[in-house]
């Protein structure tokens, strides 16, 4: 890992515990333990700073992405999703770069996306284009899936997609406020709901 892969790392850390606007300049350079002259040597302002630690995360979210769900039949795929919920929850791609450490950053992380894309017209782009990503790829499988008889074939792809991003990316909104869901029990059954809905009677 280069000086500048570990910086990128290190204000990472500092978004998601001390949070992204308590995260100054000086605070960077002090817990990296290098003078703020040799912070700005590797980046030209605060801005390239959080653009480049935003694209840093990214990546990592996209490698996670592709080592889980590539090759995966779409069932699978949902049934990964259900298992995974706790890992969302915390922040997509957060514990491939922390490891455990990354199951007490959930809070902050959703913080940090927060402040980043009402900053930066780039970071909200980007997010809007990975959710649009998403949806095309779901819409393709869907279809696919409807072709091979795999699943039935007389609902909309999009719904199904629109039904299936909706469950992702909005559980832990149920989660924060319905004291009696389950994350770990009901939200795997619910995407288990999904699947059975999708199935060709017979």
């Amino acid at each position: 890992m280069t000086k500048k892969e570990k910086i990128l790392k290190l204000t990472l850390e500092l978004f998601l515990t001390k949070g992204y606007e308590n995260s100054s300049m000086n605070v960077i350079a002090h817990n990296a333990g290098i003078k703020k002259p040799t912070l700005y040597h590797h980046f030209k302002d605060k801005a390239e700073l959080d653009i480049l630690v935003f694209n840093y995360w990214y990546e990592k979210m996209g490698e996670e992405g592709k080592e889980n769900l590539n090759d995966r039949p779409l069932i699978e795929q949902i049934r990964y999703y259900g298992s995974a919920l706790e890992k969302m929850k915390e922040g997509i791609g957060l514990r491939r770069i922390f490891g455990d450490q990354a199951s007490t950053m959930g809070d902050k992380f959703k913080e940090f996306l927060h402040s980043l894309a009402i900053k930066y017209p780039e970071v909200l782009e980007k997010l809007h284009e990975n959710s649009n990503n998403f949806m095309k790829r779901f819409v393709t499988q869907f279809e696919n899936a409807m072709k091979n008889g795999e699943i039935r074939d007389d609902i909309d792809p999009k719904l199904l997609s629109y039904h299936l991003l909706t469950m992702i990316k909005g559980i832990g909104s149920i989660d924060s406020s319905i004291d009696e869901f389950n994350l770990q029990k009901q939200g795997p059954e619910m995407f288990e709901s999904f699947i059975k809905m999708l199935r060709v009677k017979g």
